[in-house]
């Protein structure tokens, strides 16, 4: 028994005198909480609603639908679908049709769902307004019309998640692979032989990053033939355009793993940044919509590499947009990407000084 305390005792004084594992115990479970917590609640948005028509008839609809819903307009048609194609809306009811035609955004289902409930629920609430008691049912079992965009209404909760889930598996994956094996080369010895050689600081880590990002790019390819090809989720704009989205991500991860491999002494600390650098990424990739929430959360989201890589996911593998559409969200990878470089061949110094 007193060799069981005396281990106890000696474990808990690695522990105390450590304090990166203090703050994984700690500090990170609380912080993924917190942002968890915000996150979802900011997830639970009001649909973007607009009217085109008449202005009193769309007045006296959207009277029965703006305890549910934002109402826009009303507009009229193509400047509606402008907004909707941008998304801007998440759907459009024209009432100026008969019946009235109803388009849906349903790439979100968080959005879409919410949207359809409240446009029917204002129809029933119209026609019943409109008539006797006994004849108000009869009305109000009609319903308007329905279109969708960007999926049907049968459109899955994975074919949501599909992008994403691609980004985030591509990103985790390389992160890991990047520092576990850059760690290793620094605790074998490999790198103080490689730093025996003339090489500079940002050859060897364009080195490291074209002979992982090789591995990385290959991986990356087999993860979304999986997804698209056997599990055949969505893919509008075709396989290469993502391709090319979800290597840029791969690269993202791959310098970033380098770059914080160089304060890491083992596999454990190592994977010590997960709960702080990768988890809260995939709260804000796209799985939630952050659009009714606080300022602080939208802004923070900017600062992930997976918010970019997963909302061009998503326009190009579920709402079909062009490749230049997205050439913002690439460029901001690619930014990353740049950083998370430099960062690695400045981390090197505490390697090897003057090079």
């Amino acid at each position: 028994m007193k060799a069981a305390f005396a281990t106890a005792g000696r474990i808990l004084r690695q522990l105390v005198g450590d304090p990166r594992t203090l703050l994984l115990i700690f500090v990170a479970p609380v912080f993924v909480v917190f942002l968890l917590n915000e996150v979802v609640a900011a997830g639970d948005v009001r649909p973007r609603i607009a009217l085109v028509g008449e202005a009193s008839r769309a007045e006296e609809y959207a009277g029965f639908l703006r305890d549910k819903a934002e109402v826009l307009g009303p507009w009229d048609a193509d400047a509606a679908a402008a907004k909707l194609s941008g998304g801007a809306v998440d759907a459009v009811v024209d009432l100026g049709k008969t019946p009235p035609l109803v388009t849906v955004d349903a790439a979100d289902p968080a959005t879409s769902a919410p949207a359809m409930r409240a446009i029917q629920a204002a129809f029933a609430s119209l026609a019943s307004s409109r008539l006797p008691p006994f004849a108000a049912p009869l009305v109000a079992a009609s319903k308007p019309e329905m279109r969708f965009i960007n999926g049907s209404e049968t459109t899955s909760t994975f074919d949501f998640l599909a992008p994403v889930l691609l980004g985030f598996i591509v990103f985790f994956f390389t992160f890991i692979l990047s520092g576990i094996a850059f760690l290793r080369e620094r605790t074998s010895g490999t790198l103080e032989r490689a730093f025996a050689a003339p090489i500079g600081r940002s050859d060897l880590v364009l080195g490291y990053m074209i002979g992982f990002g090789i591995i990385a790019a290959a991986q990356t390819a087999l993860v979304q033939f999986f997804i698209v090809g056997v599990y055949h989720a969505p893919n509008v704009a075709g396989f290469m355009p993502a391709l090319a989205v979800s290597v840029s991500l791969s690269l993202v991860a791959l310098a970033m793993g380098l770059f914080l491999s160089a304060f890491a002494n083992s596999e454990f600390q190592m994977l010590q940044f997960i709960p702080i650098v990768i988890i809260p990424q995939i709260l804000f990739a796209g799985i939630f919509n952050l659009r009714s929430g606080p300022g602080w959360i939208q802004g923070l989201s900017f600062a992930f590499p997976l918010t970019y890589g997963g909302r061009a996911l998503r326009d190009l593998m579920i709402r079909g947009r062009s490749f230049a559409s997205i050439l913002p969200d690439l460029a901001a990878l690619w930014a990353f990407g740049a950083a998370f470089i430099a960062l690695a061949v400045i981390g090197l110094g505490k390697f090897r000084k003057g090079r």
